[in-house]
């Protein structure tokens, strides 16, 4: 898997056996938390990553991704700029917070899947 941050979209390439595995199971919601822990997740630590470093909002700050990642705080009264300079949480734990603990879910669709639907 390779993240690149160059286009207005974060572009996330996988293997073809992989992206062939994704087209034919990426559809089905009861995967879904599971896909998105496994794609979505890293590229966005990755994006973060790359946005905590110095001068790292300057240079992406035109891109689509970009805003979408700011108007999202915002919309939770937050400011982008300000929690990637905080330090107090790193990259990891502020994408678990924006995608709402996506290893939790990934674990719970997980449970629920190998029993059946049972959540508990």
């Amino acid at each position: 898997m390779d993240v690149v941050l160059d286009e207005d979209k974060i572009v996330v390439k996988l293997s073809e056996k992989d992206y062939q595995t994704f087209v034919t199971y990426g559809t089905r919601i009861d995967l879904q938390s599971i896909f998105h822990t496994m794609i979505i997740f890293p590229a966005l630590v990755y994006a973060l990553e790359e946005l905590s470093i110095d001068g790292g909002s300057e240079r992406y700050q035109d891109r689509l991704w970009y805003r979408v990642l700011s108007n999202a705080y915002q919309k939770v009264g937050k400011s982008l700029e300000r929690e990637l300079a905080d330090r107090s949480k790193s990259p990891v734990q502020l994408a678990q917070e924006l995608m709402e603990l996506p290893v939790t879910k990934a674990f719970t669709q997980f449970h629920e899947l190998c029993n059946g639907g049972d959540a508990d």
